[in-house]
């Protein structure tokens, strides 16, 4: 109880850590105006490893709020599937199709080549988050 009628008493202590949170709710809003708009424009990042016929896509847009859902082929988990995921499909090669919350893997044939299908996706993607 001694310990809290100390803390009442100091005033000029409290009156300092109020100014540095008015000082810090300043600066926050002053930070919100300058980036608020940084995050608007849609960023997108392949990410391709060696021979594997698979690459992530990362993407500045949230995909899911689940961990992971998996597509393993166009009429898989219908009621969870974006309609990109249809789109994708489409294109000659493409296996399957994972989702993370800000990425995009997918698999495609070994007779494919990552210099056919990547432009391709890409594009699907643009064109899906763009909108």
């Amino acid at each position: 109880m001694f310990f809290f009628k100390q803390l009442l008493l100091v005033f000029p202590g409290r009156v300092a850590l109020g100014k540095l949170g008015m000082w810090m709710v300043r600066v926050g809003e002053a930070l919100q105006r300058c980036y608020a708009g940084w995050n608007k424009t849609f960023r997108l990042k392949v990410e391709q490893y060696g021979v594997q016929c698979m690459a992530i896509f990362h993407v500045s847009e949230k995909v899911t709020d689940q961990w992971r859902l998996s597509f393993d082929s166009p009429d898989a988990q219908l009621n969870k599937q974006p309609s990109y995921v249809k789109q994708l499909f489409d294109l000659n090669g493409v296996t399957t199709v994972y989702l993370s919350p800000y990425s995009i893997q997918v698999n495609w044939g070994k007779v494919f080549s990552a210099e056919e299908i990547i432009p391709k996706v890409e594009k699907v993607l643009i064109e899906a988050f763009t909108k």
